[in-house]
């Protein structure tokens, strides 16, 4: 039998969850209560991590192309290097051969 602190009940060992070579010192059920309590308040106070939400395109705060630019950068390829297209829109040649993948602005 072990005590869990948090709802101060005698409960068999086999209600608590492994801790390295040990217990956690809450029980199964408490463990759980305060998971899905931190969950919930995480949702509504802190949602700028949220992928979901997060503008995509020319919204976004560090966009550096808009999407003409994308467009045209997309009509580029195979007519010019991803070295030369990258110079021309001042970005990177990964960002210009991501965008011809697909990774990137897929949705213009």
């Amino acid at each position: 039998m072990k005590r869990c602190p948090r709802c101060r009940q005698r409960k068999p060992v086999t209600e608590f969850y492994r801790n390295g070579t040990g217990l956690q010192s809450w029980c199964r059920t408490c463990k759980a209560d305060d998971t899905r309590r931190r969950r919930a308040e995480h949702q509504t106070t802190d949602r700028r991590h949220d992928v979901r939400i997060m503008p995509h395109g020319e919204a976004h705060p560090r966009a550096k192309l808009r999407a003409d630019e994308v467009r045209l950068l997309k009509r580029l390829k195979g007519e010019m290097p991803a070295r030369i297209v990258a110079e021309k829109f001042d970005v990177s040649r990964s960002l210009v051969r991501a965008i011809w993948r697909g990774e990137y602005w897929s949705h213009v």
